[in-house]
Parts: structure tokens; C-alpha cells; sequence
């Protein structure tokens, strides 16, 4: 996990989140690919969530959505 994300079952449920704030990664990554704003602009909207938070935020959510496709291609050639 990047220094930037972090986890607290006592913050937001225990989601992944910007590290000082209460931004998720969801949030941002919904952000950038729904609404196809740039980390700049999600920074600027976002005022406790600097760029390279930003930044570090999507990186986590590609990486960990590339791991999930990962695992159901495992699940479906396994068989189970």
C-alpha cells in the first residue's frame, strides 16, 4: 500500500482512503474515470487531498482492479 493510502475501521468504514482525510480511493477513482476529471482537477475539487494523494489513490485502485481480474481469470480457468 502507497504512504498516501491507508485503512481505519474507524474511518469511512475501514475503505481504502487518503491518509488525513476522509476521501476514499472509490471516490476518487470515480472521479477520474466516471466524470473523466484529471488529478488536477480532483486535487482542486478535493481540498484535503493534495495531487500526489490523487495520484496515489488511482494507482492503488488500478492495481487492485487488475488483481481482482486477476483472480476471477484464476476462478474461471480453475473451474471453481
Amino acid at each position: 500500500m502507497s504512504e498516501k493510502i491507508t485503512t481505519d475501521s474507524e474511518i469511512i468504514g475501514g475503505k481504502p482512503r487518503v491518509k488525513g482525510s476522509r476521501v476514499s480511493v472509490e471516490q476518487i477513482y470515480e472521479m477520474y474515470t466516471i466524470r473523466e476529471m484529471s488529478p488536477e482537477k480532483i486535487a482542486e475539487v478535493l481540498p484535503t487531498v493534495d495531487e500526489e494523494g490523487v495520484r496515489d489513490a488511482i494507482k492503488y485502485a488500478e492495481e487492485n482492479e487488475l488483481e481482482k481480474e486477476r483472480s476471477t481469470l484464476r476462478r474461471a480457468v480453475s473451474g471453481s
